[in-house]
């Protein structure tokens, strides 16, 4: 069974645009004018069929860095599916940069990817690498957010290893944290420790970025169906930012028909009325929890070769 297409408002509302960002209502008519494009893939026993779109991998996330790695609910829609392929460094320079040859290549002719296939959390999601930096790739996202880098950590970022940072270099990240994951004394506090999928790879917790409030962070920060993953045990402001907890719970297709459109019916639903949402959170680390994002920017098509 096919997914609905959405409609073009529909997908446009989904992009929660600010001041008539053009670049995101180009991503978004792309998608809407290209259902000829999709086909069909291989669903799961009783599951209705996930379209493959013509969307997949798309243009680069908003905020991605070069070597992020990045967790998606159902379609692949940005960045390089990680299944350890090789690539050249000559038309993938960014990357090489900032991976090198740790997941294998030369590093001079070519590199290849880090093969996720069998790390990701729960089945029917997939991890991607991010192969350039995005338009926005010099913010850290939200304050407490954790993200996975197989290059270098950016600025503005702490390595999720447990370790014990000073309250007076990082005071927000300290109010947010709230000693959840430990405190040597008052002057210091600790950070998640959270175990890479592969080697050459890390957790880092966000330090310095915007504070997850009630719509006060443009969704412009994510892309839809885009899973995040933040240091605590259920941020409940991400809600008003269009995060729904990844908690298996089941959504109305009609009031959800752009993030219906990418993840389709392989968590769950019958695919015409309701679609759920991978239950992630049931095997996230302590004082860990997963959102997809409902709203956000929807992903535009990569130029075809």
């Amino acid at each position: 069974m096919k997914s609905r297409w959405p409609t073009a408002a529909a997908v446009v509302a989904a992009a929660v645009l600010l001041g008539g960002c053009s670049t995101a209502i180009d991503a978004t008519q792309n998608a809407v004018d290209s259902p000829a494009g999709s086909s069909e893939s291989q669903a799961p026993p009783g599951r209705p069929l996930m379209p493959v779109r013509d969307v997949a991998p798309a243009t680069v996330s908003p905020t991605c860095k070069a070597g992020e790695v990045r967790l998606w609910s159902g379609t692949l829609v940005g960045g390089l599916p990680a299944q350890g392929q090789s690539l050249a460094v000559s038309s993938n320079a960014p990357l090489a940069g900032a991976i090198g040859n740790k997941f294998g290549g030369d590093g001079v002719n070519n590199i290849s990817l880090p093969d996720l296939r069998q790390s990701v959390p729960v089945t029917w999601t997939s991890y991607a690498v991010c192969d350039s930096d995005g338009q926005q790739a010099s913010s850290n996202g939200f304050v407490g957010q954790v993200r996975l880098f197989a290059g270098p950590l950016p600025t503005g970022t702490i390595a999720a290893n447990g370790q014990s940072v000073l309250v007076s270099e990082y005071p927000i990240l300290n109010d947010y944290l709230q000693g959840r994951f430990g405190t040597a004394d008052s002057a210091h506090f600790n950070v998640p420790n959270l175990a890479s999928p592969a080697p050459g790879m890390s957790y880092a917790v966000v330090a310095n970025g915007a504070w997850p409030y009630h719509g006060s962070v443009s969704n412009m920060l994510t892309d839809t169906s885009e899973v995040l993953m933040f240091a605590s045990p259920y941020e409940s402001s991400i809600g008003g930012l269009g995060g729904v907890p990844a908690d298996g719970r089941q959504l109305s297709v009609i009031e959800n028909e752009a993030l219906h459109y990418l993840v389709g019916g392989y968590f769950g639903g019958n695919g015409r009325t309701s679609f759920n949402m991978p239950n992630i959170n049931q095997v996230a680390p302590a004082n860990i929890s997963y959102y997809v994002n409902q709203n956000g920017v929807f992903p535009a098509q990569r130029p075809p070769n």
